[in-house]
């Protein structure tokens, strides 16, 4: 497509005012289709939100209705609503791990400390858990992006499906965006290609719809869904509290939640908003805002009603943009440049943006070392070996819950079983003293 036929190209659709986005592109060969393929009206929506200036003054307290976790009634509510057959659970893992310096979807990456089980693993095995605790085959929908998703299931497939059943595993494919430079210009990625990247975790609800499999999971009798990211290998895909607390408040929607560290830390925050929560993305967060006690993080945890998820596939949800650093083609050495900081900005929906959709709302606050340590970089606080480190203090602690001993003083990891444990599993682990010899 030379200029000449995208100024056509754009008349034809009435958006001529859009030429500037595309004046970036030195030589439309090879992505003509990439190019008319673009939605023009979410292009001008992107655009747009390069106006968007973030609000210097901010009258809101944090959350303050939530409740903590530890109720063993609503455990044993949210373990009976899932041994009848009622709960899913839905892993978002749309990402590459290009952060992390591997080459491959972000959920393929090894992590567990001694058998360097992939992510994928670590939460397949948790679902089997979680399963043979309840005596049900729990189902698991896994949302993955064009960028990785035939690599997902070819890992899901080498492996025999972690054992898992390949029936209760569907897989379902979330949109992509392009990428705006700070020019507010298409670039591309490399020679033949757009640069693209998935659009966001609230995209979740419309594609888990088209897809059918919402359809299906309702058909098998699924009242609620458990939500997590791939990125968090603390997080568990069954959280049977989060869910019996969903239920018997008979709420839209339970977050799942802690306390945020401190005002630097990257979280979206869970504020206060006409005597119900609402989220405020970190990057968007008021330069002055300030509070006497950190509030409740967002960390897109969260248990919902499947016919709210229904509803809300329905909905759209606002844009957001945050700057990322991506690879990007440069014509004249027509070589693909890695840059060493933020070079563009990225589009995404996000999940918190449902709440404005409800006044039926919980949060559910846990212990951090509990729920919350998300793999996102090479190095430094979340990198690999930090995600290890947390890992191994949250399977020290389950380990002597379970065992009533002390856990091993070397390095180890437990069975997901441990997570999930049955009696029999209990009984057999009680007082069971631990050896640094041994891998559990």
């Amino acid at each position: 497509m030379n200029n000449f036929s995208l100024i056509n190209y754009l008349k034809s659709k009435k958006k001529l005012h859009l030429k500037s986005f595309f004046s970036n592109l030195p030589d439309y060969t090879g992505i003509d289709q990439e190019v008319s393929d673009l939605d023009l009206l979410i292009l001008e929506e992107q655009g747009s939100l390069f106006d968007f200036k973030k609000s210097t003054t901010c009258q809101t307290t944090p959350y303050s209705d939530w409740v903590s976790s530890g109720c063993k009634d609503m455990h044993m509510l949210g373990r009976n609503l899932t041994e009848s057959g009622k709960v899913g659970c839905i892993i978002i893992a749309g990402g590459q791990g290009s952060r992390l310096g591997h080459s491959g979807p972000k959920g393929t990456f090894p992590i567990s400390l001694v058998k360097k089980k992939s992510l994928f693993q670590i939460f397949s095995e948790k679902i089997i858990a979680a399963g043979a605790l309840c005596n049900k085959e729990l189902p698991l929908a896994i949302m993955t992006s064009p960028l990785n998703n035939e690599e997902t299931k070819i890992h899901f497939e080498e492996n025999s499906y972690f054992s898992l059943s390949k029936s209760q595993v569907d897989f379902f494919n979330q949109p992509t965006l392009p990428f705006l430079d700070f020019n507010k210009k298409l670039f591309q990625s490399d020679k033949r290609h757009l640069a693209v990247g998935p659009n966001g975790n609230g995209s979740v609800f419309e594609a888990f719809q088209s897809s059918g499999i919402a359809k299906k999971w309702n058909e098998n009798g699924i009242e609620y869904l458990n939500i997590i990211l791939i990125d968090n290998p603390l997080a568990d895909p069954i959280d049977f509290e989060l869910i019996g607390h969903l239920a018997h408040s008979k709420n839209d929607i339970c977050l799942k939640s802690c306390k945020r560290l401190s005002p630097e830390e990257n979280v979206g925050i869970i504020v206060q908003s006409q005597d119900r929560p609402v989220v405020i993305e970190y990057h968007e967060v008021p330069d002055n805002l300030t509070f006497s006690e950190e509030p409740c993080a967002n960390l897109s945890m969260l248990a919902l009603t499947l016919s709210f998820a229904k509803k809300m596939s329905k909905y759209n949800l606002p844009l957001h943009k945050v700057r990322k650093k991506t690879p990007y083609y440069d014509p004249s050495t027509k070589q693909v440049v890695i840059p060493e900081s933020p070079n563009a900005w990225k589009f995404e929906t996000y999940l918190f943006d449902i709440l404005f959709e409800t006044k039926k709302t919980a949060v559910m606050v846990y212990p951090r070392e509990d729920i919350f340590y998300p793999l996102k970089a090479h190095a430094g606080k979340h990198s690999p070996q930090e995600v290890q480190k947390a890992l191994m203090r949250k399977e020290q602690k389950i380990f002597e819950e379970v065992t009533q001993r002390s856990s091993p003083e070397t390095s180890f990891e437990l069975s997901a079983q441990f997570y999930y444990p049955t009696k029999d599993f209990k009984a057999k682990w009680l007082n069971k003293p631990a050896s640094s010899s041994y891998l559990v």
